[in-house]
C-alpha cells in the first residue's frame, strides 16, 4: 500500500534559525522499540494476529498471481493443543528474505504497491503481540525451512529449526499456539476480521459451540457497499480492499447506523489506516470521503426501497406500515432494516396510498391505533378449553392493531352457551382467542374530550366542514378493511349433528351413570367452636345430608373426605361470611357424591379453583383489604371523599362494604399457595365490584398526595383540609362536583 507521504508544514518562525538538529532513532534503544512495536503496538492483540497474518498472505498472492485461496486453520494439534494456522502458496520465503526483510521492524516492500495491503513492515511480527513465541514455515526454490520467531532476554529473535529440500510449491505457513481459554475468541474474530476476505478456505473441525464456518457463506456486493453473512457488526463498517474496519460515528460527528454493511473503499480511495491498522484515520479528508460514500449508500437503499413501495387496499398492511416505522429493502435473499440510513438520502421517500382514500391522514391514525376499535369491547378469551369473561374495564379488554388476527371474533348478537361450546370444540388449545362485541357506535361528537367521537379521533378541525362526510367515510373503509381480517361469530352456524351429540351426552355426567337424587349421606358438618382449641379454627359434627332436599338450599355445600378435614378446618374461618357449609364424609360416601349432578354441592378441589362466585368474593374482599390499608387515609377520611365527589365516595362505600360483608381476617396464603394476582390474571374475581375497585384505586394512586394529607394532616379543621385538597385537585384536573367550583375565596386565602 502506498505511504501518505508528509506534506511540508508551515513553520512559524519567532527568532532566527541558530542550529538545525536532525532527529534519528536511539540504537541503544532498538529493544525497546521493537517491544513496542510486536507487543504493545496493537490493543486487540487476536484480532491483530488474525488480520495482518491473513493480509500477508493474501498481498503473497497478489504478487504471485496465485488464484488458489490461502488456508485459514483453526485445530488441535498431535498434543491435543490449539493452534491457528494461515498458509499461503504464493512468493515465498528464503533464507536472504528472513534475514534482510521479515527480521527488520519497518521493511516493507509493499510501500510503492496499491494492490497490497502492507505498509509499515510490522505485520509479520504481529503474532508476538498476542505469544512469546510462534513458528513459520517457509518454502522457495525446493527448499523448507522451518523457523521460531520468539522474544529473546536482549532482543526479538528467529531461529532456524530445520530446512530441508522440498518438492512443493512456494509458500508460508504461520503457526501460532493459541491458549484454551482463548479458543472462543479466537473462532470470533477470524468470522469478524476475515468477513469479507475473497480466496479464503476455513479449515476449521473445531468442536466448539458456534465454531464451524461454511465455507459457501455468501458476500453480497454492490459498487459502495457489501455485507457478509460471516459478519458480526451489526452496525455499518468499513471495508478497505476488503479489510474490516468498525467505523468511529463520534468523530464522524453522526448518530450510529444500525445497518450491517461495510462501505466499500479501494487502496487509491485516499484512507489510511494507523500503524497497528486496527482503525482508520480521521483527517478532514478521509470524514468527506466516508460521510460522501454514506450518502450514495443511502440513495441507494431509499431508490431500492422505493421501488418495493406500492398502493394497497389493505389497510392493516398501510397503518402498520406507518406505526411501525421500520423501513426494509430485500438484498440478496436478505431483509435488512435501513431505517436509520434514510435521514443521510435527498431522495424522496415514497409513501404508500390506500385505495379510496385521499383526504384521511393514515400516518396520524396509525398513532391512534388502540382507538380505531373503540366500537369494541373484548367480552370473553379463550385458552385451552377455558373460557373467561373480561371485565369491561379490565386492561386487557381492549382491541388494537398487534392483536388483529382471525384468532379474534367479533360479534354482535347474543354469545349463547352452545356456541361456546361449540368454539371451544373448533379452535386450537395452543392458541389465545377473544371474542369482542360491540358495544357503541363513533358519534361526531361526544361530552368528553376522548377519543369516542369522529371529531377528535380523525382530526376534523384539520378539514373544512365539507369534508367532514369524506373523511369520515375513508374512515369507515379502513374499518371494514380491518374488520375483514378477523372471525365473524355471528356468522358461525352451529351444526345440527353437534348439537345433537351435546343433547346426547348431557343425559351422562362425565361418562357416569347419572343416579336418582333419593337416600341420606352420612357426615359431619363444620361448626362454631364452644371453646378456644390450639390451631383449630372448628369441630366438625355428625349430620345427615338428605340428597333430594339438597338442591333446595339457598347457599354452596362445600365437602371433602374425613381424613383431610385439615383443608377444611383451615376454609372455615374465610367462608364465614358466605354462608357456606363445610362437610366431610366417608369415602364411599364421597364416590357417591361424585356421581350426583346438584348446583349447589361442589367438592372441595373444585372449589378451590376459584370458578364460583363465593370464591371471587373471597378474593375480591381480599384485594379491597389490601387497598384499603395502603390508602387507610382516605378511607378513614371517607366524609371528605363525599365533599369532593359524590359519585366517587359511593364507589368508596361499595367496596368498603363489599369487604365488610366478605372478608374474615384468616389470611389466603396457607390456603392458597398462590399470590391474589394470579386469581386477576386468570379473571376470578366478582366483576360485580370490581370496576369500582379499580375507579378508587386508579384514583388513589394518581392522586396519593390526597391520602397522605389525610394522613398526615388530621389535626387539621376539617374544613380547611378540604379545601386544600380541592385546590390540588383542580390543578391536577379531577373533576370534582360543581359546589367545589364555588368555594369562597377568602377561605382559598385562609
Amino acid at each position: 500500500m502506498i505511504l501518505e507521504k508528509q506534506k511540508e508544514a508551515n513553520i512559524l518562525e519567532l527568532g532566527s534559525t541558530q542550529e538545525s538538529i536532525g532527529m534519528s532513532l536511539d540504537l541503544d534503544s532498538a529493544q525497546v522499540l521493537m517491544q513496542m512495536l510486536s507487543k504493545n503496538l496493537y490493543s486487540d492483540a487476536i484480532g491483530s494476529t488474525i488480520r495482518e497474518c491473513a493480509s500477508n498472505a493474501l498481498d503473497s498472492h497478489r504478487r504471485a498471481g496465485v488464484e488458489d485461496p490461502i488456508i485459514v486453520s483453526f485445530n488441535t494439534n498431535d498434543n491435543n493443543n490449539y493452534e491457528f494456522c494461515v498458509e499461503d502458496f504464493g512468493i515465498g520465503l528464503d533464507a536472504d528474505d528472513v534475514k534482510n526483510i521479515i527480521s527488520k521492524y519497518g521493511k516493507s516492500t509493499k510501500r510503492n504497491s496499491n494492490t497490497e495491503l502492507g505498509m509499515m513492515g510490522l505485520g509479520f511480527k504481529a503474532p508476538l503481540a498476542y505469544s512469546d513465541s510462534f513458528y513459520f514455515v517457509c518454502r522457495k526454490d525446493g527448499v523448507e525451512r522451518k523457523y521460531m520467531m520468539y522474544e529473546g532476554e536482549d532482543t526479538n529473535t528467529i531461529d532456524l529449526l530445520h530446512e530441508a529440500p522440498t518438492s512443493e510449491n512456494n509458500g508460508v505457513k504461520i503457526i501460532i499456539p493459541v491458549k484454551y481459554n482463548d479458543r472462543h475468541d479466537f473462532i470470533s474474530k477470524i468470522k469478524e476480521q476475515l468477513a469479507y476476505f475473497e480466496n479464503v478456505y476455513f479449515n476449521i473441525t473445531s468442536s466448539l459451540y458456534n465454531s464451524s464456518i461454511d465455507n459457501d457463506f455468501i458476500i453480497h456486493r454492490s459498487t459502495h457497499f457489501q455485507f457478509s453473512e460471516l459478519a458480526s457488526d451489526k452496525k455499518m463498517h468499513i471495508c478497505l480492499d476488503n479489510v474490516y474496519y468498525p467505523l468511529d460515528f463520534d468523530k464522524l460527528g453522526i448518530n450510529e447506523i444500525s445497518v450491517p454493511i461495510g462501505l466499500r473503499f479501494s487502496l487509491s480511495d485516499g484512507l489510511f489506516p494507523t500503524p497497528n491498522r486496527e482503525s482508520l484515520r480521521y483527517t478532514p479528508e478521509s470524514k468527506k470521503t466516508i460521510l460522501n460514500k454514506i450518502k450514495n449508500v443511502a440513495d441507494y437503499c431509499v431508490n431500492n426501497y422505493n421501488s418495493s413501495v406500492e398502493d394497497s387496499d389493505d389497510a392493516l398492511t398501510i397503518l402498520n406500515h406507518y406505526k411501525l416505522n421500520i423501513r426494509q429493502i430485500n438484498l440478496a435473499d436478505k431483509t435488512l432494516n435501513v431505517t436509520s440510513l434514510f435521514e443521510y438520502s435527498n431522495v424522496k421517500i415514497k409513501a404508500p396510498n390506500l385505495k379510496n382514500v385521499k383526504l384521511l391522514d393514515l400516518e396520524k391514525l396509525s398513532k391512534l391505533s388502540d382507538y380505531i376499535f373503540g366500537e369494541y369491547e373484548i367480552k370473553f378469551s379463550l385458552y385451552g378449553d377455558r373460557m373467561s369473561s373480561i371485565g369491561s374495564r379490565h386492561w386487557s379488554n381492549k382491541l388494537n392493531l398487534n392483536s388483529i388476527s382471525k384468532n379474534i371474533y367479533l360479534y354482535s348478537e347474543s354469545f349463547t352457551s352452545n356456541k361456546k361450546l361449540y368454539i371451544k370444540s373448533i379452535c386450537e388449545t395452543r392458541n389465545t382467542y377473544k371474542f369482542a362485541k360491540k358495544y357503541r357506535s363513533f358519534t361526531l361528537f361526544t361530552e368528553d374530550d376522548d377519543y369516542s367521537s369522529y371529531y377528535k379521533l380523525l382530526s376534523l378541525k384539520d378539514f373544512p366542514k365539507s369534508e367532514w362526510r369524506q373523511v369520515i367515510q375513508e374512515f369507515q373503509i379502513v374499518l371494514k378493511s380491518l374488520i375483514s381480517k378477523t372471525s365473524n361469530l355471528d356468522s358461525v352456524i352451529i351444526p345440527q349433528l353437534w348439537l345433537d351429540a351435546r343433547k346426547k351426552s348431557r343425559k351422562s355426567l362425565n361418562g357416569k351413570k347419572i343416579e336418582k337424587l333419593k337416600g341420606d349421606i352420612s357426615c359431619k358438618k363444620a361448626m362454631p367452636l364452644e371453646r378456644y382449641v390450639d390451631n383449630q379454627n372448628c369441630k366438625f359434627v355428625s349430620t345427615i345430608l338428605k340428597l333430594k332436599d339438597c338442591h333446595k338450599n339457598k347457599f354452596l355445600t362445600v365437602y371433602h373426605l374425613f381424613d383431610e378435614k385439615e383443608k377444611l378446618d383451615d376454609l372455615y374461618n374465610i367462608v364465614k361470611n358466605q354462608n357456606i357449609t363445610l362437610i366431610t364424609v366417608s369415602q364411599r360416601e364421597y364416590d357417591k357424591l361424585e356421581k350426583v349432578d346438584i348446583h349447589n354441592l361442589m367438592k372441595y378441589d373444585e372449589f378451590i379453583k376459584g370458578n364460583n362466585m363465593p370464591f371471587k368474593r373471597i378474593i375480591t374482599a381480599e384485594l379491597i383489604k389490601d387497598l384499603i390499608y395502603d390508602y387507610r387515609g382516605l378511607f378513614n377520611k371517607r366524609e371528605s371523599v363525599n365533599f369532593l365527589s359524590k359519585s366517587l365516595d359511593i364507589k368508596f362505600s361499595n367496596i368498603f362494604n363489599y369487604k365488610n360483608n366478605n372478608y374474615n381476617s384468616q389470611q389466603l396464603s396457607t390456603l392458597l399457595k398462590k399470590d391474589v394476582t394470579y386469581f386477576i390474571e386468570a379473571n376470578l374475581i366478582d366483576n360485580k365490584i370490581y370496576n369500582d375497585y379499580l375507579d378508587v384505586k386508579n384514583f388513589a394512586e394518581k392522586y396519593d398526595f390526597v391520602n397522605v394529607l389525610f394522613e398526615t394532616m388530621s389535626y387539621f379543621n376539617k374544613e380547611k383540609i378540604n379545601i386544600i385538597v380541592v385546590e390540588m385537585l383542580k390543578r391536577h384536573k379531577f373533576r370534582l362536583d360543581f359546589k367545589n367550583y364555588l368555594v369562597k375565596e377568602e377561605l382559598i386565602t385562609e
